[in-house]
Formats: structure tokens, sequence, C-alpha cells
């Protein structure tokens, strides 16, 4: 697990954990770097969203000030206000006035909403990143989605997805208010989202961002209803037949075009990306259909693929708190 540019691995300032999401986030390490445990563990007597806050040091608030407010003296400095997290008097972003702050109890709300609508969730993560300009927490459902392709085939190990719900949202600007729905594929650790808006919504930090979240909850609670659609999608990926030879000649052209006719960098960094999606394939396939190929793409997106000045870790967790996985869904519209 990579450093930021402050040194905190994985960006991660406060958390708490029932399993270690992204290969190592929130492990415990003594001073030989072996894993001992799991930094705050969530117990199963964690059942709210308040007291999912609380254990994960995440029960804090924050306030819009103008820095004007603040006694900057600076032109129309009553136009600008910052995010200050109040329990450290600590600016998390500079924004227009017009920007609306959204509370971190209201994950909590979101949280409540999403267990009592499943009997079968519980929370898994709840993690601050950046001394709290990002906070996300993480729900899990104890049914898991088989993977099963045409032939009966579940896997050599009997592939399975968890389901999950991610809550999150940002006070320095990057990231809206959003509610989404997770798989993670265990066989090779990709966590990927659907490819409909419906499983999911996202509210932008307006003025009135915080009301329209609070009128949100029965939307979410309408949405917790079903969650079929994606399943849907997966098994209809499964049963096209897809080989490698589809992969190279189909799949990888529809994500990253041809190869340049120039030669030097633009060429080398084609060859690197085209090299990384088909050893995916190559080390992680479980079988030939339009889901694997799709699985190597995502592979190569979320581990192999760096977003400008991050670190490999640091730019899945970004990709996935943006819904940022173009080169996927390109992967998917070739099947389409």
């Amino acid at each position: 697990m990579g450093k930021d540019k402050n040194g905190v691995i994985g960006g991660v300032t406060s958390g708490a954990f029932r399993e270690v999401p992204w290969h190592g986030l929130g492990e415990s390490r003594n001073n030989k770097g072996e894993v001992v445990g799991i930094k705050t563990p969530i117990t199963d007597d964690i059942r709210t969203g308040r007291d999912l806050l609380v254990t994960a040091g995440l029960d804090w608030t924050v306030e819009k000030r103008t820095l004007q407010e603040l006694g900057l003296l600076q032109e129309d400095a009553d136009q600008y206000a910052a995010i200050i997290r109040t329990d450290k008097q600590r600016i998390l972003g500079m924004h227009s006035e017009k920007y609306g702050e959204v509370q971190n109890e209201l994950l909590g709300q979101y949280t409540d909403v999403i267990m009592k609508a499943r009997g079968d969730a519980f929370p898994v993560s709840a993690v601050e990143l950046w001394g709290g300009k990002v906070v996300f927490l993480v729900i899990e459902f104890r049914d898991m989605v088989k993977v099963v392709r045409k032939d009966g085939d579940t896997g050599k190990d009997g592939d399975t997805m968890s389901r999950y719900m991610g809550v999150y949202t940002s006070h320095d600007g990057s990231y809206p208010l959003a509610v989404k729905y997770m798989n993670n594929l265990w066989v090779c650790q990709n966590t990927f989202t659907p490819w409909n808006a419906q499983t999911g919504f996202m509210i932008r930090h307006t003025r009135n961002a915080n009301d329209i979240a609070v009128s949100a909850i029965k939307s979410l609670e309408e949405m917790m209803t079903s969650f079929d659609q994606f399943d849907l999608e997966i098994n209809r990926l499964l049963d096209i037949d897809a080989t490698k030879r589809t992969l190279t000649q189909q799949v990888i052209p529809a994500v990253i075009g041809s190869r340049p006719t120039d030669s030097g960098r633009s060429q080398s960094m084609y060859d690197t990306a085209w090299d990384a999606i088909v050893a995916e394939w190559n080390e992680k396939t479980r079988g030939e259909t339009a889901f694997d190929a799709v699985m190597a793409v995502q592979g190569y997106e979320q581990h192999r693929s760096v977003i400008r000045n991050n670190s490999r870790d640091v730019a899945s967790i970004r990709r996935l708190l943006r819904d940022d996985f173009p080169l996927t869904a390109k992967a998917v519209s070739a099947f389409a």
C-alpha cells in the first residue's frame, strides 16, 4: 500500500474496519511490518450509523465560514468560504460562498436506512481520507452473487461477488455526496460498480445540498428494494462467448483504440496498457466469456493504471469514489 504526499498510507487518517479493503487499507502492523490485526475493528454490536461514526472517529462536524468572517483580508472575501472541521479547527476546503456543506451525520442516517431496509446488511468500513477531506462508509450484504457460466461452472474455487453499498461525501469539493451499489469479485479483488444509474445517486454540494440529501432518504428506501438489474447485466455478459482472441481483436481496440503510428512515448504507453490488460486475462481469467474480458479491463483500470500525480493505491480509491472507470464502460459497450 503506497503512501500519499503526506506520508499517510492510502490517505487514511482515521477509520474502523470489519475487513480490510483495498489490499491492506486499515491493517495494523508490528515494528517488523507484520500484519497483526485490524485497526479499530467493527464488532457485531455496532448496528447504527451513529455508533459506526463514533467508533471510527468520524463523529465530528463541519461549518462554513466566509473568508471575511475568518479575517482574511482579500478582495471579495465575502463571496468565498472555507469548510472548517470544528473539532480541530482545520480548513478542509475553500469554495464559493454558494457551496453547501453536508454533515457526516447524514452518512450515518443513510447507513441506518440501508441496514433497516435489508436485514442482512452490516457495516464493514468507515473511513476518513486526507484529514477528513473525504469520508466514506461501506455496508455489506450477506447474500453473495455466484458467478455461474453457461455450462454451470462456477470457477475452480466457486467465484462469488460480495454486494456492498458505499456512502460517501467530501468536504473539499472533490466528490459529491453519493450512494452507490458495488460488487467485489473475490477471485481477483476487483471492486466494480453497476453500469446503471438506478443503483445509486449523487448530490452535488450546492447551497441546498443538505436539504436535498435529507429528502433523498425516501428515494434510498425505494432503491434498496431492487438490486436485480446489475445481476441481470452480469448474467448477460456470462452468456456471451469471448476468447483471448476476442479480447485482443475486439475489446482492447474498443477500449484504448488503435496503436499510434508515430514511434516514441505514445506507442510505448499504448503497448504497456495492451500488455497489462492481456496480463490480467492470463493471470486471473476464470473462463472464456464477455464477463471475463470486462474483468480483465477492470483489473487493469483499477490496479495497474495510474491517475496522474497519484500512486496506484490512491488512484484506485479516487476512481472508485468518482465512478471513474471509462475503459471498463467501453469494454461493456463492446458487447452491447
